[in-house]
């Protein structure tokens, strides 16, 4: 465990579609959801996955690599078909990052140098949705530097069809 990992506050967030703006802000709509159906074509609907990692603000400076993978229910890394050309690719992404000390520049206000937190932010967005099986459930994971804790995460569950009338 690295001295980043330990200091974390990471929160993952599952909404129906988010964007970042000029600002830098996270504009999300119908987050949080806990299950979702497949469309035809076996994708869910438009998803996006937001993740807020926060760390101490005298840890600026300092590398670290962040990563957002998806994983069923069996533990296993989800693969998407056909992302990449003809092969299946893992749904994980991955980045080294260079923690910058958050810049606030308020007229007329001032804020204590610790005040606030370094803060790095993903959005991973599906506009055509996510390719999973029905039946199962699925948990986004966060891991820095090869870490991950369990509260870093944001799962969902995708129903399976109710079976048919059965008659006779």
């Amino acid at each position: 465990m690295s001295d980043l990992s330990d200091a974390a506050r990471i929160q993952v967030l599952l909404a129906d579609h988010a964007t970042i703006d000029a600002s830098n802000k996270i504009n999300a709509l119908g987050i949080g959801f806990q299950y979702t159906i497949l469309q035809p074509g076996g994708f869910t609907a438009p998803t996006a996955v937001i993740v807020l990692a926060e760390f101490p603000a005298k840890l600026a400076g300092e590398q670290f690599a962040i990563e957002l993978a998806l994983y069923n229910d069996a533990n296993e890394l989800v693969q998407a078909p056909g992302l990449m050309g003809n092969e299946s690719t893992p749904l994980r992404f991955a980045q080294t990052v260079s923690l910058q000390a958050p810049l606030v520049q308020v007229p007329g206000l001032t804020f204590p140098k610790n005040a606030l937190w370094a803060r790095h932010q993903m959005l991973a967005a599906f506009q055509n949705g996510v390719p999973v099986a029905a039946g199962m459930g699925y948990e986004w994971r966060i891991s820095i530097d090869g870490f991950h804790r369990e509260d870093w995460t944001a799962g969902f569950y995708v129903p399976a069809p109710a079976g048919g009338v059965v008659l006779g």
